[in-house]
């Protein structure tokens, strides 16, 4: 888990003492820079659910999925 932020380990320590109780989606690339600390971060949450990819620290496309204005 999270066990530190520059200067500030009490504050995370307070913050991630329990999992957090939300159900979450995080996409993971193989090549991503953050895979490390977005898997730790996935962990703080007592329903996660991890998508990997094969690319880097991006956000998937939708393909040829039409895109309705809001």
């Amino acid at each position: 888990m999270l066990n530190r932020v520059q200067g500030y380990p009490s504050i995370c320590k307070a913050a991630y003492k329990d999992r957090i109780k939300v159900e979450t989606v995080h996409f993971i690339g193989a090549k991503d820079w953050l895979r490390l600390p977005s898997e730790n971060f996935a962990a703080a949450f007592e329903d996660h659910l991890i998508i990997r990819r094969t690319q880097g620290h991006t956000v998937p496309g939708l393909g040829m999925l039409p895109c309705i204005p809001l």
